[in-house]
């Protein structure tokens, strides 16, 4: 019966090995849950705050977008998948506490001394620890900077390939990418420093352990077999917790410091909702909105900045009231402080919550058109129908490949500017709110479709509502407004009834009180007076009074057989596909290139060897080492009293004699010097081998990051039309940061588990040779297990990846429209999309991890398996007792190998992964070259400003049609010209055709004789100036805005200032009480002044939008171009600024050629010709009077439809 002891011993660890699978695997399946629920939970909450957070403070302490990505895509995951580990410290301190139980038990008190150090160990780990924490706060504070800096670039690509600044972005990314990187290399090697720490604490403990053990001078026992390779295995015991404790350290600090992250953004402060309180004096009237001797603030921190003061005044019902002031006078700050956009300082603000709401700057999801209407309101045809009609665009569904089932793009790329603004102006209409809150919704759009929008669509359409209309059209809007609001630097001016009001303006003291105010009378009384002589009298009576003539107008065709096709026409947003299959081998190649390719891979592997080679050393001296005190089979003396069973097992007690007579003459020194020196050589090497990794990741992750930025930056602006930016930060943000590290820590670690299990097997193989006979079926299982796996694993991965985008499109759309979804009401539903998205992307990443443990249940019972063979055979092959001792010893270990060879070659391809999606927009199609050498434009190009446009055609993509055809034009240098049009005529496509965004399909441009095609862009675009219709700012100050890398001096920088009408406004006089006030709110203002240090928000959030076109001015002035292209660059403007803009530009740009795209045609009256485009042709060029005077002509025709043909007709005789 006792032969079968051993037997039975070797069933049980083999038992053991699948009992501690099953629970170990069901232990973390549950802690994965619960991870994923916690992370879940952290990316709503993030979510949900961002839709109700406070847009814009001074102080700066709000998040930006890009570290609000980063906590939904970094932090949130972090902290979930730490979750799980809430009972790991348990759990090793009960595995470390049992360990040094039986070290005790076996060692006696020697055993403490050994503890003791690992204790004095711990100590030192503790300031490492400390460290770690700080590192790696300023590490994610670093990648917040950089993440932030690279969606900001994306949201502003177009200026910046306008004004050929790749080049200087990509060093400014750079630099933030080193700072990142040496945030991570310092994180890094603090936590190497803490790893090598607990690495060496079971070294450290054996050295003192089995010296103080064996010493005569103190423990003088006999270190035998049994004794030997007991506490050996007891040290793997106390090793695998003390290994796996300072990464689950690594780990908590990591989530604890994304956790106050997330923290510190949740404790942002919120909006303050408004609600209409029923004892408002105001709000006895329905559907009405007002404010209550009130004044706001953007920062509700301080009382400095732009603000607006002593509002106090209601807004009539179910009528039109405009507001109109300079730009910059506060007119969008009162529309959003009406939506609660601002914080109240004191009094209030009343207004329904059934509001609808159109901003300056339309913002549309990236969906289609007709989504963008409805907006989650029920469908109804009819109404769609007639909405689409008195919006004017009937006709652009005509023109578009998909109509109103075209997508819209991000940002609605897909659209033109007027286009964009009649959708959200559609959607505001077809909304059936009570309260219509308008805020220049007219400046996109030309002056007939402006006039038709007012009278269909404001005033017939929605007539019978509350409608508050922001505008700078003062001559089509005012006269026929029922009340009007003036506003001068923040504060009411004037306000009341429109007749009142405009009598009250005609007073010449009114004209005293600012320049703002002086230039708007004049405006304004050219305009009423207009008007009142009948010039435009025909025009404003009609249908758009009486909204039972709305059926005359064109009506849509909604036909439901032809929604199909206009669907697979429509689609401008590429798909995200998945790639199938193993990752290739190519992709392997290029972050080993990156890395340091051969020569990399060679120290690396030679580092892993060394290192096994030593470990596996210190195991074999133990074995010499006991080998010396008697021949194979000697007896076990002391250590028989204490555990009489493995006694027993081991040792024959006879043999205990003879092995006391050789103790004696074992030298102890010796062995121990031995085994201590090989355990400072384990230490070494693995330091050695971590710094090489830690070198290896750096290195490559500056290359790869590198390399992905320049490709991403070289690509057509059609690339970024296509593709959402959520996609392309989805590299920039996780997939970078897994190849970071993630890439070469289970590149190294699936290295380091293959050396292990040659060096394992090798071992045990050379003890028992025939114990590798019977691991021959093992490994087929093994193999069998790991393929499947890797083939499962690689799949969910990639639908992991291609599941995340969408939550950033999503999240980056959202955080862009938060006024205008929490002026509808739609925070719910969006954060029910955001939900369903966050899902969708748990489901993958739940089932890899499910997959992960699938795999560990079988790994470890093939480790069982082998663990039973090592055991029987040793048994079978009567082996020596050190002998079988050392084979379970590694065999023990062979379990955990396996597992880590499995999941680490996994994880490396699932990091992989993310590697394939960096090298799949490494190799993007790129633009035509920066710099062309044989091609180099002449010094100082162009000097004249001459331009000849022969047989022009161009379209988007090589099956599109034409959006330009046959333009032919020759400009004289030094020309003023101006590109007019209707909506949709091409007037923008022209001016991208100057930049080389679409390259012609026919037809050539030829600057001072030199034709376009042939330049470098950054020649070519480096030499023009634009200022495009939407104005790009980027977070900095206005001196970093207007000359990003240091060029210019202040004084040019101030002149520009100057030159856009952002700099010296004049005091206020003394005066009447509403005088003053508006002096002191001037003065409260002065902190606000537009300077070169004045701090610019994310955006330009800070700004309006006037301001922020007039800082694009300024910025354009200041480049000193002999090529200047307008387009609608003073849109947002009002008229009186406007005016003094262009006596501005004529000097700042004389003997430079300037194309001006407007809608505003008082802006190139006295301009040298016109150029009339109508559907991508040239119509008409002459001068402004000669086509204003041939009534045969397309503008001659848009002069009348603005209502104010008259004064054009003056202005373009007195030019």
């Amino acid at each position: 019966t006792s032969s079968l002891i051993p037997y039975l011993f070797v069933l049980a660890m083999f038992g053991s090995t699948l009992l501690r699978a099953v629970l170990e695997t069901q232990s973390r399946l549950l802690a994965t849950v619960i991870g994923t629920r916690v992370s879940n939970v952290l990316v709503g909450l993030v979510y949900a705050k961002a839709l109700h957070r406070a847009t814009y403070t001074t102080s700066g302490d709000n998040a930006s977008i890009g570290k609000i990505v980063n906590l939904m895509s970094v932090d949130a995951t972090r902290v979930g998948a730490v979750c799980g580990l809430y009972l790991t410290p348990i759990t090793q301190f009960l595995q470390i506490v049992l360990g040094v139980v039986s070290l005790i038990s076996l060692m006696g008190w020697p055993a403490l001394a050994g503890i003791s150090v690992m204790l004095v160990l711990m100590m030192f780990g503790a300031p490492f620890a400390k460290a770690m924490s700080s590192a790696f706060e300023a590490q994610s504070q670093s990648t917040d900077e950089r993440v932030n800096a690279m969606n900001e670039m994306l949201s502003g690509i177009r200026i910046i390939k306008f004004f050929a600044w790749e080049d200087q972005f990509t060093s400014k990314l750079l630099k933030l990418r080193d700072n990142e990187l040496r945030g991570i290399a310092r994180t890094v090697l603090l936590g190497m420093a803490n790893r090598v720490i607990w690495f060496s604490a079971p070294i450290a403990v054996s050295v003192v352990t089995f010296y103080t053990y064996t010493s005569p001078r103190f423990g003088n026992h006999d270190l035998t077999p049994s004794v030997a390779f007991t506490a050996l295995s007891l040290f793997i015991v106390l090793r695998s917790p003390l290994q796996i404790f300072p990464s689950s350290l690594v780990q908590l600090i990591n989530a604890w410091v994304s956790l106050t992250r997330v923290r510190k953004f949740l404790d942002e402060p919120e909006l303050e909702r408004y609600r209409l309180t029923g004892a408002s004096g105001h709000a006895s009237a329905p559907a009405v909105a007002g404010f209550e001797k009130a004044a706001f603030q953007w920062d509700r921190t301080t009382r400095r900045g732009f603000g607006l003061d002593g509002l106090d005044l209601a807004f009539p019902a179910e009528k039109l009231s405009v507001v109109i002031g300079a730009t910059g006078a506060g007119k969008s700050s009162l529309i959003l402080s009406l939506l609660g956009e601002t914080h109240a300082i004191q009094g209030t603000a009343f207004l329904r919550r059934d509001v609808a709401y159109v901003p300056q700057q339309a913002w549309l999801l990236n969906a289609t058109i007709r989504d963008n209407i409805t907006f989650g309101c029920p469908w109804d045809q009819e109404r769609y129908q007639r909405v689409v009609s008195v919006c004017s665009l009937v006709h652009d569904f005509q023109l578009l490949p998909g109509g109103d089932l075209t997508e819209v793009g991000e940002r609605g790329i897909n659209l033109s500017g007027g286009q964009k603004q009649r959708i959200a102006l559609a959607r505001a209409a077809y909304s059936a709110a009570e309260i219509v809150l308008l805020d220049d919704p007219l400046s996109a759009v030309d002056a007939p479709t402006a006039k038709f929008l007012f009278d269909h669509c404001i005033r017939g359409w929605m007539a019978g509502r509350t409608r508050i209309l922001v505008t700078n059209a003062t001559s089509l809007c005012v006269p026929k407004a029922d009340y009007a609001v003036v506003l001068d630097n923040g504060a009411v001016a004037l306000h009341g009834g429109v007749d009142a009001l405009i009598a009250e303006i005609r007073d010449p003291a009114f004209a005293t009180q600012s320049r703002g105010l002086s230039e708007i009378r004049a405006h304004l009384l050219q305009d009423v007076d207009a008007a009142n002589n009948g010039a435009v009298k025909a025009a404003a009576d009609g249908a758009a009074d009486d909204p039972a003539g709305m059926p005359t107008l064109a009506v849509y065709d909604l036909d439901p057989a032809k929604e199909t096709e206009r669907l697979e026409k429509a689609r401008l947003t590429s798909t995200e596909e998945t790639v199938k299959g193993a990752v290739s081998w190519s992709v392997y190649g290029l972050y080993y290139r990156a890395v340091g390719g051969l020569p990399y891979v060679l120290i690396l592997l030679f580092g892993y060897s060394l290192n096994h080679a030593l470990t596996i050393s210190q195991d074999w001296w133990i074995r010499i080492w006991t080998g010396a005190y008697g021949v194979a089979g000697a007896a076990v003396g002391a250590a028989a009293a204490r555990l009489p069973g493995v006694a027993a097992l081991l040792l024959p007690a006879p043999a205990q004699a003879a092995f006391a007579a050789l103790a004696s003459s074992v030298d102890t020194h010796y062995y121990i010097t031995v085994y201590a020196l090989l355990g400072i050589a384990t230490v070494v090497a693995v330091m050695v081998r971590l710094c090489i990794l830690c070198a290896g990741a750096v290195l490559g992750g500056r290359r790869i990051h590198k390399d992905l930025l320049d490709s991403v930056l070289r690509a057509p602006p059609r690339f970024f039309d296509m593709t959402p930016t959520g996609r392309i930060m989805n590299r920039f943000s996780k997939d970078i940061s897994s190849v970071d590290w993630e890439c070469s820590v289970y590149a190294g670690n699936a290295t380091f588990s293959l050396v292990s299990v040659v060096f394992v097997l090798a071992t045990i193989g050379a003890v028992t040779p025939l114990f590798l006979v019977g691991c021959v079926p093992v490994a087929y299982v093994y193999c069998r297990v790991g393929r499947s796996f890797l083939v499962i694993s690689r799949s969910l991965k990639r639908i992991d990846s291609v599941a995340r985008s969408p939550i950033y499109s999503h999240f980056g759309e959202t955080l862009n429209g938060t006024h205008t979804l929490r002026a509808y009401r739609r925070e719910a539903a969006f954060q029910a999309e955001s939900y369903r998205r966050v899902n969708a992307m748990t489901r993958a990443s739940f089932f890899l991890s499910a997959s992960g443990f699938w795999l560990a249940v079988r790994i470890q019972a093939v480790g069982g398996v082998i663990v039973l063979v090592a055991g029987a055979t040793g048994l079978i092959s009567h082996a020596s007792a050190n002998m079988i001792g050392l084979t379970l010893n590694f065999a023990l270990t062979v379990n955990d190998v396996l597992i880590n060879v499995v999941n680490n070659l996994s994880m490396l391809e699932i990091a992989m992964n993310s590697m394939e999606r960096v090298s799949e927009y490494m190799a993007i199609e790129h633009e035509a070259p920066a710099i062309v050498p044989h091609a180099r434009p002449p010094a100082g190009w162009p000097t004249r400003g001459e331009i000849v446009i022969e047989g022009l055609e161009l379209r988007y993509a090589p099956t599109s049609p034409p959006v330009l055809h046959d333009i032919s034009l020759h400009i004289r240098g030094g020309e003023k010209v101006g590109i007019v049009g209707r909506t949709g005529a091409g007037k923008s496509s022209l001016t991208l055709g100057f930049f080389r965004f679409v390259e012609p399909s026919a037809g050539s441009i030829t600057i001072d004789g030199v034709p376009i095609s042939t330049l470098g862009l950054a020649d070519l675009r480096g030499a023009l100036t634009i200022i495009p219709q939407d104005p790009v700012l980027f977070t900095g100050t206005v001196r970093s805005n207007l000359d990003p890398f240091g060029t210019i001096d202040d004084q040019t920088l101030n002149a520009s200032l100057r030159a856009a009408h952002l700099m010296g406004e004049p005091a206020l006089p003394d005066g009447d009480a509403r005088r003053r006030r508006l002096r002191q709110q001037q003065k409260r203002q002065q902190a606000f002044a537009i300077t070169l240090d004045l701090p610019i928000a994310e955006g330009g959030a800070n700004l309006s939008a006037g301001q922020r076109q007039l800082l694009c001015l300024a910025r354009a002035i200041s480049r000193r171009s002999k090529l200047a292209i307008l387009d609608e660059a003073t849109a947002n403007i009002d008229a009186a600024t406007d005016a003094r803009i262009q006596r501005t530009l004529r000097e700042a740009f004389r003997g430079a050629t300037l194309l001006t795209v407007c809608h505003r045609l008082r802006t190139v009256m006295d301009y040298d010709r016109i150029v009339v485009l109508d559907q991508g042709r040239v119509r008409h060029v002459g001068s402004p009077l000669a086509l204003i005077s041939d009534a045969s002509t397309q503008f001659h025709a848009m002069c009348q439809e603005t209502g104010e043909f008259e004064v054009l007709l003056a202005m373009a005789r007195e030019a």
